[in-house]
């Protein structure tokens, strides 16, 4: 059965459960001194998060065979909160309280019914880790057992590192290394199965999941545009059946020719399961295995379209590597510490021309109005709109990103974040800052007929050739107002000079200076201060000599020990950028040595109390054995002793009985006797009488 939460900050109904085992559970403020008492446990809970699939899900699949192997129910929950996901635009310390909202969610969860074990898939992003860990400090209280899998990325993060034992910062070698694991590791790719069904609830449980009967349609803090959201169920219809049936056609029909197209946008060339592989409904494991068995069984043939594809899944691996092992990016800051001192723009009308497409460059416009209608963008085209907004408008990157998270369907802070940084050229692995996007260039080369353009700028429907790509220099002013369509708003060539200028001087405070400096003696003068003060010419310029060759050797040991202002104001900087990031490194260290403490000392607290159960268990289960031994010997006994007395009874009733038996025999024959020997002396008598006559 499922449980499907909703969380949306200010909502106080507690979970339900329909009679088709699917939940809407809204998230209630628990008071913190709620206190939930230990239950034996009739459930196994998985909870859903970026992975909404059956088939191939690492944690679903540890949670259904825990559940059929302590013949338990399974139970799956699904928390939406869209203060949570707004909260990947903010700052950390806003997310506190979701955090809080949601933990409360899931214990009551738990609580009502009455859940044995939690399993989950990790989410990399710094607000999720912590979150992750204090459910998992705090659960085992409640009895719970905590289990969190690895699921989103084909190679867990922090598996691959250098020779050195550090982090790659650099994709080509990452992919390489994460090749070669594959290679060796090709069980990892195997896929799970879709689980079997799971034990019924019990009736008391089965009782609370036909409370609610329907999952909403609409959930409060997602304000959706009802036209967008039936496009979006048409271009992006919602289904793990929809992401394989995706999967098999890519597979069947383009992947052939994806490494020559996947560039141009005007061609339905690439998989389009991007918003699948965010929502889980497909996992990146399942698509790198089709593309394997496509590319005849090979990883490293990365010149063939499925070869290309897999390079192209390694960027999702890659860039959540770099979420895992810098979490500074995943707080809105860059990845390189210079790029913080990059003076941005402050451009809202800029901005806005950007967001809405009517920037007056026509591969622009087309991307941003293809984001806007449909809730997703061609990879080219995010590469060409992101490189514009911070090079051609110097406007910061961040507020970029913040718009992609905010409209994108297939928006994940990992992947959204490193190709902002990659286009901004302030990332890992970045393009050189001073490699700037031409969108003309771009635009004629990617959709030479303009057919990608005319899709989404249909002012310019009209237009023939090359004029669709530069319709300003075409038409002029005038004619561009007359057919629709904006001005530039920015020229390109003068913008990329003020790009340069400011990436420049941004980079030059983080670079290393020359110590060597001049320091200029005014010999001539000297010397003819000293002939002026009667000393020979030929004698002064003898001093002279002497002292250039000591000022020269004093001018040397001071040049060894001072520093030019602009390198000590360089070091003032990687001092206080080294103490900052210090200080974040020995907060989060402390945060998790706390947390692993804390989730330690619960542990051992839970695992002791079991023990302790266990052992009073035992005892008691001893104690109770032996009184039962004891009763059942001394009912042996007993019974033995009244079968005892009651053969003793027999005994004595036929002794009894054979006695007065006999005692009526003897009865008989002295009556017998009796009867015989009384004619017997009658008749002796009468002869004795009869003798004493005859004597007489």
């Amino acid at each position: 059965m499922s449980l499907h939460g909703h969380h949306d900050g200010n909502s106080k109904k507690r979970p339900r459960v329909n009679g088709n085992h699917i939940i809407e559970a809204a998230a209630k403020k628990v008071k913190a001194d709620v206190v939930y008492t230990k239950t034996a446990g009739s459930t196994v809970i998985h909870w859903f998060r970026t992975d909404l699939r059956l088939a191939d899900n690492t944690a679903l699949h540890a949670a259904t065979e825990s559940a059929a192997r302590r013949k338990l129910s399974l139970v799956v929950l699904w928390i939406i909160s869209p203060a949570e996901w707004r909260n990947h635009l903010a700052a950390s310390i806003k997310h506190a309280e979701t955090t809080d909202d949601v933990l409360n969610l899931v214990k009551e969860t738990c609580a009502e019914f009455q859940t044995a074990e939690l399993h989950f898939n990790k989410e990399y992003e710094r607000n999720e880790s912590r979150r992750d860990a204090v459910i998992a400090a705090e659960l085992p209280m409640m009895g719970v057992d905590v289990f969190s899998h690895h699921d989103q990325c084909v190679i867990p993060p922090g598996t691959i590192k250098t020779r050195q034992g550090n982090e790659y910062t650099v994709f080509t070698p990452f992919k390489n290394s994460w090749m070669v694991h594959l290679e060796l590791n090709r069980d990892m790719l195997k896929p799970k199965p879709i689980p079997q069904p799971a034990i019924p609830l019990p009736d008391h449980l089965a009782a609370l999941a036909t409370e609610y009967a329907a999952v909403p349609r609409t959930v409060n803090g997602f304000i959706l545009d009802t036209a967008k959201l039936e496009r979006a169920h048409v271009t992006f219809p919602a289904s793990e059946a929809h992401a394989q049936s995706r999967l098999a056609n890519f597979m069947d029909r383009k992947i052939q020719m994806y490494a020559n197209d996947r560039d141009k946008p005007f061609l339905s060339a690439t998989s389009a399961l991007s918003p699948y592989l965010t929502s889980g409904l497909i996992s990146a494991r399942q698509c790198v295995f089709q593309a394997m068995k496509k590319n005849g069984d090979q990883l490293t043939m990365l010149k063939t379209g499925a070869g290309t594809w897999i390079s192209e899944l390694c960027w999702r691996d890659f860039y959540r590597n770099v979420v895992v092992a810098f979490p500074r990016v995943s707080m809105n800051r860059s990845f390189k510490p210079e790029a913080e001192l990059i003076e941005w723009r402050d451009d809202p009308v800029g901005f806005h021309a950007w967001c809405q497409g009517k920037t007056g460059f026509p591969i622009v416009d087309a991307g941003m109005r293809q984001l806007n209608e449909t809730g997703w963008m061609h990879n080219r085209a995010r590469m060409i709109v992101a490189s514009f907004l911070a090079k051609d408008l110097l406007i910061n990157w961040k507020l970029g990103e913040n718009y992609f998270h905010e409209h994108l369907i297939d928006g994940d802070l990992a992947s959204n974040n490193g190709g902002w940084q990659w286009s901004a050229g302030t990332g890992t692995d970045a393009q050189p800052y001073f490699r700037i996007f031409n969108p003309k260039t771009q635009s004629e080369n990617f959709d030479p007929e303009g057919t990608y353009i005319k899709t989404y700028v249909p002012e310019l429907a009209s237009l023939k050739g090359k004029s669709v790509h530069d319709p300003y220099t075409a038409l002029g002013a005038k004619g561009v107002e007359k057919i629709g369509y904006v001005k530039p708003i920015v020229d390109h060539k003068a913008a990329r000079e003020r790009a340069l200028a400011a990436y420049s001087k941004a980079m030059k405070k983080l670079q290393p200076y020359s110590t060597n400096s001049s320091y200029n003696f005014d010999t001539y003068r000297f010397v003819n201060k000293l002939e002026s003060e009667t000393f020979e010419r030929e004698r002064a310029e003898g001093i002279m000599a002497s002292l250039i060759d000591v000022i020269q050797e004093s001018v040397t040991n001071i040049t060894k020990n001072m520093v030019p202002k602009s390198e000590h104001e360089k070091s003032l900087y990687q001092t206080r950028v080294d103490f900052a990031q210090l200080r974040t490194e020995l907060q989060l260290l402390e945060q998790n040595q706390y947390v692993i403490l804390r989730a330690d000392t619960t542990r051992l607290s839970v695992e002791t109390d079991k023990l302790r159960r266990r052992v009073y268990e035992e005892l008691r289960r001893v104690q109770s054995n032996i009184r039962l031994e004891l009763s059942l010997e001394k009912g042996r006994i007993r019974d033995e002793q009244a079968s005892q007395e009651l053969k003793i009874r027999e005994a004595q009733s036929r002794v009894d009985s054979e006695v007065a038996n006999l005692r009526t025999q003897l009865e008989g024959i002295t009556w017998e006797l009796f009867r015989t020997l009384v004619p017997l002396f009658c008749a002796f008598g009468g002869l004795f009488f009869a003798y004493l006559r005859l004597v007489k």
